[in-house]
């Protein structure tokens, strides 16, 4: 597997013209754990490029369940890793067909045990919606592609946490559109304790989570800027170039609970 991440010159410059990643509803190929070009798009979609440390390691499209005909949709896994260590994974998908589908049946604001929810949407069929909370025993049992994304970072040695902060932005309308953002962080790497318990009993459960003046504040902090980035979910859905390139890191908030730098290193 080691030789997927000997990239070499050629295949570097072939990608640093690309853009679209996927020709109608198929995914273009790629290498496993492929830089993502900057610039990059699924179904026409810009793709978040973060601190341009994503590595590619998954590509695939499914088709959409409901009334109307079936609309293709394209999904993308995105990695970052430093020194061993797991930074984020960020999932992307986009129409990549058109459909007649008069409405989509999701509703992911509705949802009231979270850290944090917004909707900027105008309705329930042309929704932009926003929310945060934790996940626990991340990648305990993974199947299908997270088993493939799981043995490369054994594969690795990557430290996996056992809990994340999951932030979640769905934008969809009526007529077949659909783009979602679904992003995974670490937040031991802002200083917090390695967190094993359960959903419920974890020190990251509403619950617990705001009567800790630490993950208070990161939470205020990440919210704030989960919000900035819904926002220009509007202008991604037009398929805008750039509609991301306001949005710095998650972990670059001036507001965040510790101070302290991250050691950047080599990542897969």
């Amino acid at each position: 597997m080691k030789h997927f991440f000997a990239i070499l010159t050629t295949l570097i410059s072939l990608h640093a013209q690309a853009t679209e990643l996927f020709n109608g509803s198929t995914p273009k190929p790629f290498q496993m754990a492929q830089p993502l070009a900057k610039g990059s798009t699924i179904g026409g979609y810009p793709i978040w490029d973060g601190e341009e440390k994503w590595k590619i390691v998954h590509a695939s499209t499914y088709n959409s369940s409901g009334p109307g005909n079936a609309i293709k949709i394209g999904k993308l896994g995105l990695l970052q890793t430093e020194d061993k260590t797991f930074v984020a994974y960020m999932e992307v998908s986009g129409n990549v067909s058109a459909g007649s589908n008069s409405d989509w049946s999701n509703e992911p604001c509705k949802y009231e045990n979270l850290l944090f929810k917004a909707n900027l949407g105008r309705a329930f069929d042309n929704i932009n919606c926003v929310t945060i909370t934790h996940a626990t025993g991340y990648y305990s049992n993974p199947t299908g592609m997270y088993s493939k994304i799981y043995a490369l970072m054994k594969d690795q040695g990557i430290d996996i946490p056992p809990t994340v902060i999951k932030i979640n932005f769905t934008r969809y309308a009526a007529g077949g559109r659909w783009m979602t953002v679904s992003l995974a962080i670490n937040p031991e790497l802002l200083g917090f304790a390695r967190d094993n318990e359960t959903w419920g009993r974890s020190g990251w459960h509403q619950s617990q989570a705001f009567n800790d003046p630490a993950k208070k504040q990161f939470l205020d902090a990440l919210s704030k800027w989960a919000l900035s980035f819904a926002k220009q979910m509007d202008v991604a859905f037009d398929k805008k170039p750039g509609a991301f390139d306001t949005i710095p890191s998650w972990r670059s908030s001036p507001q965040g609970p510790v101070t302290q730098t991250t050691k950047s290193g080599p990542a897969v």
